[in-house]
C-alpha cells in the first residue's frame, strides 16, 4: 500500500527515483524531516511512500512522562518547520502552529521580549500536555 510518509527509523530508498534529492538542512534536529522529505518527493517527483509488509524493525522510546515531554517538545520545534514549508499539508487535529514562525535560515531573535515570548510558549505547550496526560490517565483509571 501507499503511505503518506515513512520514518526514518525504518526507511529504504530507491536511489534510481530519488535522484538528487536529500533532507533539508533547515531541520536542524530530528523531528518532520522525514515527512517532508516524503511529502517532497511526492509533491516534486510523484514519488510514493509504499509499505512493505514484510520489513521488520524496533525502536525502543522512553515512554515515561519525561520522555513524552522531549518527545513532544521535539516535534513542538519541528512541526512549525513543516508548516511553514508546506503550508497545505495538513496536520489533523493541529492549531495553526507557524504563527510569528521566523524562517529558520535566518539569525536567531535575541533579547529580554523573544526571550519571554519562548518562555510563554513552552509554558502554554507543557500545560497542554500535562492536562492531556492527567485527562487520559483519569480515563485509564475509570476503565480499571
Amino acid at each position: 500500500g501507499v503511505l503518506l510518509y515513512g520514518c526514518t527509523c525504518n526507511f529504504s530508498l530507491d536511489l534510481d527515483a530519488v535522484g538528487d534529492a536529500e533532507f533539508d538542512p533547515v531541520f536542524s534536529r530530528p523531528g518532520f524531516e522525514d515527512i517532508e522529505f516524503c511529502w517532497r518527493l511526492r509533491v516534486e517527483k510523484g514519488v510514493m511512500t509504499r509499505y512493505c509488509e514484510k520489513a521488520r524493525m524496533y525502536h525502543t522510546y522512553d515512554t515515561g512522562p519525561i520522555g513524552l515531554f522531549k518527545q513532544f517538545w521535539k516535534y513542538g520545534n519541528t512541526e512549525p518547520i513543516m508548516a511553514w514549508m508546506w503550508p497545505k499539508f495538513t496536520f489533523q487535529g493541529s492549531r495553526s502552529v507557524n504563527s510569528g514562525f521566523q524562517d529558520p535560515r535566518e539569525p536567531e531573535r535575541t533579547g529580554f521580549a523573544d526571550a519571554a515570548r519562548t518562555a510563554s510558549q513552552t509554558l502554554d505547550s507543557a500545560a497542554r500536555f500535562l492536562a492531556g496526560a492527567a485527562a487520559a490517565a483519569a480515563g485509564t483509571a475509570r476503565q480499571k
